[in-house]
């Protein structure tokens, strides 16, 4: 790659991955992975970047819980942030209840089930075309069956002109006004099995429609009779609230940062690297040059192509937002979507991506490496993530070696000055030199900015747009136990020899900072009453041992990161929403899968293989073709 094509390509990168990280639902990472020997003092780094945010690392919330893996709700012990729903009956005795019959409903396998797949946030019918396709049409060479199955998805849509399943303008209830006056018209034969797909937002506009149907049955007709989310953010998205202008406003903060960062190691040795500009432009016009027009890309650029991801729906589902939570309309209260309680079955999967999580997002929804897939692997094909990463990698080993480079010429201009006392050309060796050894470290400067916000990154896009929680205070408790042992064969009470004095030292840390250590301070010499211990000479002795225990609390931080798929935090997208204990309801972890992922990987075709096979409820069978 060309160098001057080395800025535009990282510009564009970061562009493209700031324009699609704003919301849930983009349609289109701890440190890297490297040797130890090419760490920077990282967490100084990040904590001195973090306070341009307004954060610090000891303020997230305390007690933050890493969220722990979801599997089957109905099986679930209680997991802290992520209830179970207390669901004791089995799928049988559901069915009887509702007045269903499981051999009648095995009977039903001949008939087409009507699935209606729901895009996220500025997605189009084509979005979630390729799983729909491939659930009428199967894919035999990846091993998955056609399904006796009519995919609703919208009018179809093409690459120049794009349609929307629902308008995002005027909110997420009026979105299920569209889906219902197409479903109405468009569904051909209506099943009591028919269900929903929904992707991110998608889940929160098929939520509403459910509940609408059941609401106001006069308006909408009941079309859908369970519901399947994919990293729908079900408690709030915490990105929404970080990065919309009227909320937490970071990602222009962000993309500045970036753009000086980078910017700097392309523009400051272009620069010293020409006499003319080396000599007539100032460092501190560079840096006026470099600061203002990151500055107006991060509050007039960015902000422009960012305004299509800020649409009506976001206000409705940003952590804390009252149309989740619930509001009071002249002081009557109004149900939140997170106070309803579904009256159909539920299904909702959720992703957790590795480390670097924002470099494969970016590798994922900038669709990198998916436009060489040939026709038969389109299906299922998304899992193509670590482009990016290989790149940043490449890249900072490069910045490495530039920063080496700049280190020899540094040594070789300081001895050239002090080569400066030669007669007649000392004085220009001198002049030189201290003009090629202040460019030298300019340029180290620069590079090795560059590469310690790409190490940083990472952690910067998950603490202060995804919103991350970076580390838990616990109760640490430090038990010493002082001892004072005799033993009969070498130092009794009536022997001269004195006691020997030792020191047990034990540790315990408590889950919340209001937990109890469990220790007690005082006398606990019965429980050494019989103890082996070491004399003076080294030799073991038994005996009774006089004990006094100190315990001491203290706070200790522990660092460590909500697990999320680069854009929703696991623990939203698990959100035990509220199922009526006649219903199924299942919570189903896809691992290594990131947000864009989730639409069409291999991950997706063993959750849609096992949903179709009845793993998760009759209501989602869906028969072989």
């Amino acid at each position: 790659m060309k160098n001057y094509f080395k800025p535009l390509f990282w510009m564009f990168l970061l562009t493209t991955f700031v324009e699609t990280i704003q919301a849930q639902s983009p349609e289109k990472s701890q440190s890297f992975n490297l040797s130890t020997q090419n760490k920077i003092p990282y967490e100084d780094s990040l904590a001195k970047a973090l306070q341009k945010f307004g954060m610090k690392l000891s303020d997230f919330p305390a007690g933050d819980q890493q969220c722990s893996k979801v599997g089957d709700a109905r099986f679930l012990k209680p997991i802290k942030g992520i209830k179970p729903y207390p669901i004791t009956d089995s799928i049988t005795t559901i069915f009887e209840k509702r007045g269903v019959q499981i051999d009648s409903v095995n009977k039903k396998g001949d008939e087409i089930v009507n699935i209606i797949w729901i895009h996220g946030l500025n997605g189009n019918t084509n979005s979630l075309r390729p799983p729909a396709i491939a659930t009428e049409i199967g894919v035999s060479h990846l091993g998955f069956k056609a399904r006796k199955a009519r995919s609703i998805l919208g009018h179809a849509s093409s690459i120049s002109h794009k349609v929307q399943f629902y308008s995002e303008d005027l909110g997420i209830t009026a979105a299920t006004v569209d889906l219902d006056k197409y479903c109405e018209v468009n569904i051909p034969k209506k099943t009591p099995r028919d269900f929903i797909i929904g992707h991110s937002q998608g889940g929160i506009v098929g939520r509403e429609w459910l509940r609408n149907m059941e609401n106001d049955p006069k308006t909408f007709d009941k079309l859908a009779h369970g519901i399947v989310t994919f990293g729908t953010p079900h408690d709030g998205a915490k990105i929404l609230n970080n990065c919309h202008p009227k909320l937490g406003n970071r990602s222009p903060l962000f993309m500045n940062e970036a753009c000086k960062a980078l910017g700097r190691a392309q523009i400051t040795p272009m620069l010293n690297g020409n006499f003319i500009t080396r000599i007539l432009v100032s460092k501190n016009f560079e840096d006026k040059i470099i600061s203002s027009t990151c500055n107006t890309i991060s509050k007039t650029v960015i902000p422009l192509a960012l305004d299509n991801y800020y649409k009506a729906t976001t206000a409705d589902y940003y952590v804390g937002a009252p149309f989740l939570k619930g509001y009071k309309e002249n002081n009557v209260h109004k149900e939140g979507l997170s106070e309803y309680t579904s009256k159909v079955p539920v299904v909702q999967f959720y992703g957790i991506e590795e480390q670097p999580i924002m470099w494969k997002f970016l590798s994922s929804t900038a669709s990198i490496g998916h436009d060489d897939l040939d026709f038969t692997q389109r299906y299922f094909a998304y899992d193509k993530d670590d482009q990016v990463e290989k790149e940043v990698i490449k890249y900072i080993i490069e910045l490495e070696a530039k920063i080496l480079a700049e280190d020899q010429r540094i040594e070789y201009h300081k001895k050239r000055l002090k080569a400066s006392t030669i007669p007649l050309v000392g004085p220009y060796i001198s002049s030189d030199a201290s003009s090629m050894l202040k460019a030298a470290q300019e340029n180290k400067a620069a590079y090795l900015g560059a590469k310690n916000w790409l190490y940083i990154a990472n952690d910067l896009y998950l603490y202060g747009l995804v919103g991350v929680s970076a580390s838990q205070t616990v109760k640490h408790c430090s038990v010493t136990d002082y001892l004072q042992c005799r033993s009969n064969d070498y130092n009794p009470p009536t022997s001269t020899i004195p006691a020997v004095g030792l020191e047990v030292k034990i540790k315990n840390e408590s889950p919340s900072i209001n937990g109890n250590c469990g220790f007690t301070a005082g006398n606990v010499s019965q429980l050494y009453r019989s103890y082996e211990f070491l004399d003076s000479r080294g030799i073991k002795r038994i005996g009774s041992c006089e004990a006094n225990r100190v315990v001491v609390e203290t706070f200790k931080v522990i660092k460590q990161q909500t697990p999320n798929d680069g854009v929703v935090l696991a623990s939203s997208a698990a959100h035990q929403i509220k199922v009526d204990n006649s219903q199924t309801h299942f919570i189903i972890e896809m691992p290594k899968t990131n947000h864009e992922q989730m639409k069409n990987s291999i991950e997706t075709m063993k959750a849609l293989n096992k949903l179709y096979d009845g793993n998760f409820g009759y209501n989602f069978k869906v028969d072989p073709k």
